[in-house]
């Protein structure tokens, strides 16, 4: 597929042409932008790019936070495209969200050159790592010039894009310095600048791409954690937050134990979904049955809304508290894990499911009692 990208009316626009142009190649095609002057390459390649999407946001803040929103809802990234200064630092809040919660996100911020860092110039401030360890990767993208060939920009982007999608995946930051014209006014440049592209210009696909590992475990692996799961008199399975995608792998798991289920508000398990799934648990539990406890919980999935499921744990801490998930952080605010699994969930499911034995749990029937009237109601 050929592209007008390399026909472009100086080195500003040829560069951010570009860089849009391998998002959308990318599979990243929706932009949330907030317009500026010095953003004007970056906001004018996404409206001139026939399969970008673009929503206009008027404020910096807003625009972050739309893009934390679409990726929690569709599991890919979104750009946010701001001007330069404190438009920047007004991402800050949903960057820091998308990094603590392992959301994908990518930033284009544009810049001022290095000669007017510094300065006191308007609307400059030090953008270098502005987000700090809230970001996966930063990249600080020199101003566009002849001396400096055209394929940087799109491996940066690649290797952008690359990060914000791996485990563990978040928001990455590349900062765009641009020199004047910011317009799509004609200003040669070197013939021949180019031509290094040809070859890309010609394709659909992006000029590196990245393969992502998948993470499992192994059937040894798998056997461990099944010799206590099946151990367990009284068992118990917390969905917390799980990718829609793998749903399916994971309701086969929680039909197969007769274990029962807490399904996060983030987890996609609503309770219709399995009859295994307990509505309302934490709410009931402690006064329908205060002398419950369970010998073995495996946690699926990340971080849990519910203050009285998190505090339910604490006050009766389990034997073997088994928590599942796709990134390497701890998640054990209560300081209860006794396992901490790294890998893909789908995998995990499908690794486990043949060893693990069919038991109901101790207080199964009980709570499936109560979880019926309440879904009478």
């Amino acid at each position: 597929m050929t592209v007008p990208v390399l026909e472009s009316e100086n080195l500003n626009m040829l560069w951010a042409s570009i860089i849009v142009e391998e998002l959308v190649r990318n599979g990243i095609d929706y932009f949330c932008i907030s317009p500026g002057s010095r953003s004007s390459p970056l906001t004018i390649s996404v409206a001139k790019n026939k399969k970008a999407r673009l929503v206009m946001c008027y404020d910096e803040r807003g625009a972050a936070f739309h893009a934390l929103g679409f990726a929690r809802a569709t599991h890919r990234p979104a750009v946010v495209i701001t001007t330069s200064g404190t438009a920047v630092a007004n991402c800050f809040p949903a960057v820091v969200e998308a990094s603590m919660e392992c959301v994908p996100m990518i930033l284009l911020t544009a810049d001022r050159p290095p000669e007017l860092q510094d300065t006191k110039a308007n609307q400059t401030i030090d953008q270098s790592h502005i987000f700090g360890r809230y970001v996966r990767y930063f990249f600080n993208l020199p101003c566009p010039e002849s001396d400096v060939s055209p394929r940087v920009p799109l491996t940066t982007v690649d290797q952008a894009v690359f990060r914000a999608v791996s485990e563990p995946k978040g928001p990455v930051h590349i900062n765009c310095m641009f020199r004047e014209p910011l317009s799509p006014e004609k200003k040669d440049f070197p013939k021949g600048y180019a031509d290094c592209l040809k070859s890309w210009a010609k394709k659909s696909t992006p000029y590196t791409t990245y393969r992502l590992p998948i993470i499992s475990i192994s059937e040894t692996e798998a056997k461990e954690i099944c010799q206590i799961m099946n151990s367990a008199e009284n068992g118990l399975v917390i969905a917390g937050s799980i990718d829609i995608g793998k749903r399916d792998s994971v309701l086969k798991l929680i039909n197969k134990a007769k274990w029962p289920v807490f399904s996060d508000i983030r987890s996609h398990l609503p309770y219709f979904l399995s009859k295994n799934i307990v509505p309302f648990f934490p709410l009931f539990l402690s006064a329908v049955l205060p002398d419950v406890s369970f010998d073995v919980v495996l946690h699926i999935g990340g971080m849990l809304v519910s203050k009285h499921m998190m505090q339910l744990l604490e006050e009766k801490s389990p034997d073997h508290y088994i928590v599942v998930k796709e990134d390497p952080f701890r998640q054990d605010m209560n300081h209860i894990s006794t396992m901490h699994v790294q890998t893909d969930i789908k995998k995990f499911c499908e690794t486990v499911l043949p060893y693990l034995n069919t038991k109901k749990s101790s207080s199964f029937d009980a709570l499936m009692k109560i979880s019926s009237k309440i879904k009478d109601l």
